[in-house]
């Protein structure tokens, strides 16, 4: 059942006894991490609030160490962008699609027309307020990351014994990769504390086996978490499979409560894909192709090793990544020979879509299983260890691992203001000239077109690469495009590249006004 603890099944698991207490030559750490590894069984007021007390801690110093530490400006990737331009929006109560942003289906791995609402959500209250301030909408993207702490500790809480629940909202907390994203205006952390909010109140429920007996409040709370995942991010529909998944598994047949899930949440999902986005805006990105999910597989493989030690040199890499994922392995199959639950589940499910899925691989899509992987490590770990000396020193080590890994990492990082993207001089110059220099009914073409559009308040557009001018010069026309942006070389450079050439073989349609050191922009003349 869900509610299986780490299983005591031999003495090393037990509580020690008056007989087992630190011997003189026994180190203070090695003596008492037993005695408190031994206790996570334990009901009593004591244990519980020192696990709170110590969680509580963790997540505050996160929380200052983060926000103290915001960074100003905001990279080129223009996800962000379109986030902020659907919260603009619902603050001024306008149409959700109105972004300015044009898709090009043949360009669709940039993004879909829309993205989903809950993050846009948001991010709205910030914008009626404050308007277009990054760093505001950064303080509440930190504080979201604290909210996904928090339901973290609440999802684990009654299966990890308290050095190992503080020691996972540390390791996911202060996290170099994490740190770094915070400065990042997207949805995944928002996501995690979702996905993470929705595992905890699946499991609350199934821990009563109330689901034949379901009550109607219990349904709607469950299908509001799962829509709320989903309306962040689509790969939320992740939490409703794995519920029926476990609901079948659990009972052998559909229960009522889960019956009851579906319609609820099927109906949240109709709602959305009405009036707001539809996950059609992802069919141009997906495509199975064997080799290209071994190819993927392998890739997810060494997005992890950059999660847990970045760029450390791979003579210290390697091995760390190696046995901490041979644990997580053991764990993984040590739990599913027990009985296999939501937790086992969930990892399966989601990852499935992201080796399907056509998108670049990001190191950020494997957040929402991170946790999961340092649960898995912790209970191979115990599984592995043959007495709880041995346990103690295994858990010490590997915090100690950890811990030089992200201070090598931390040590390399820049804390300043973020040098490129849109708070360049360069950029700021470039849209300084659009707003002031074109018409509100110019269309533009440019690599990252929805920044474009949210800064400038133009239409924008990106250009595929075709070896057919005529092919290209058909879908500008299409578009009504007034103007093409090229810069800077740094960005994207072999579309750069291809661009650069594409003017050059048009120059006699083309004409340049605005130019600085990163960017040209040239008026198209006819079409």
């Amino acid at each position: 059942m869900i509610e299986e603890k780490f299983t005591a099944r031999n003495s090393r698991l037990a509580p020690l006894t008056n007989s087992q207490e630190r011997q003189p030559g026994q180190s203070r750490a090695t003596g008492l991490l037993p005695l408190a590894l031994g206790q996570y069984a334990s009901s009593s007021a004591k244990v519980a609030r020192t696990a709170r007390i110590l969680s509580f801690s963790i997540i505050m110093a996160v929380g200052g160490f983060f926000w103290a530490t915001i960074r100003e400006g905001h990279e080129w990737g223009d996800d962000f962008s379109l986030y902020i331009l659907h919260a603009r929006n619902i603050a001024e109560g306008v149409s959700y699609q109105q972004t300015g942003y044009i898709y090009n289906p043949a360009l669709a791995l940039i993004g879909p027309r829309t993205y989903p609402p809950v993050f846009p959500l948001l991010l709205s209250p910030i914008y009626k307020i404050w308007g277009l301030n990054l760093t505001a909408m950064k303080i509440e993207v930190v504080a979201i990351f604290l909210l996904s702490l928090a339901v973290i500790y609440l999802a684990f809480r009654k299966y990890l014994p308290w050095p190992y629940l503080v020691a996972l909202l540390a390791i996911i907390g202060f996290n170099p990769y994490i740190w770094q994203f915070k400065d990042n205006i997207v949805s995944d952390l928002p996501f995690l504390s979702l996905i993470y909010f929705g595992i905890f109140l699946i499991n609350r429920v199934y821990e009563t086996d109330s689901t034949d007996r379901p009550r109607s409040y219990d349904a709607l709370l469950v299908s509001m978490a799962i829509y709320l995942a989903y309306g962040a991010r689509s790969i939320g529909l992740a939490l409703l499979l794995c519920l029926l998944a476990y609901d079948l598994l659990k009972n052998r047949k559909p229960t009522a409560f889960a019956i009851k899930v579906v319609i609820i949440t099927g109906t949240f999902f109709a709602i959305q894909s009405v009036f707001l986005h539809s996950d059609r805006a992802y069919a141009d990105q997906l495509g199975i192709d064997l080799s290209g999910v071994i190819s993927r597989a392998w890739g997810y493989t060494s997005e992890l090793s950059f999660l847990l030690a970045g760029a450390s040199h791979k003579v210290f890499r390697i091995p760390m990544v190696v046995a901490i994922s041979g644990l997580a392995i053991i764990g993984y199959f040590t739990k599913v020979s027990r009985q296999i639950t939501l937790f086992e589940l969930f990892p399966v499910v989601y990852l499935i879509p992201l080796l399907i899925w056509g998108a670049p691989m990001d190191v950020r899509f494997l957040l929402p299983v991170f946790p999961l992987y340092f649960f898995y490590a912790f209970l191979g770990l115990q599984t592995v260890s043959r007495n709880k000396k041995r346990e103690s020193l295994a858990f010490l080590t590997m915090l100690v691992v950890i811990l030089v890994a992200y201070s090598a990492q931390y040590a390399r990082l820049d804390y300043g203001p973020i040098r490129e993207g849109i708070a360049r001089n360069e950029t700021k110059q470039l849209f300084d000239y659009i707003r002031n220099d074109t018409s509100e009914s110019d269309v533009f073409v440019f690599r990252k077109p929805r920044a474009l559009a949210l800064f400038t308040g133009r239409k924008a557009s990106a250009l595929h690469r075709d070896p057919d001018d005529q092919a290209l010069w058909k879908y500008l026309r299409r578009i009504e495009a007034t103007y093409l942006v090229l810069g800077p070389k740094q960005l994207e450079p072999d579309d750069q590249e291809f661009l650069r050439n594409f003017i050059a073989r048009n120059k006699d349609r083309l004409q340049e006004t605005f130019t600085n050191s990163d960017f040209q922009v040239y008026r198209v003349k006819e079409q």
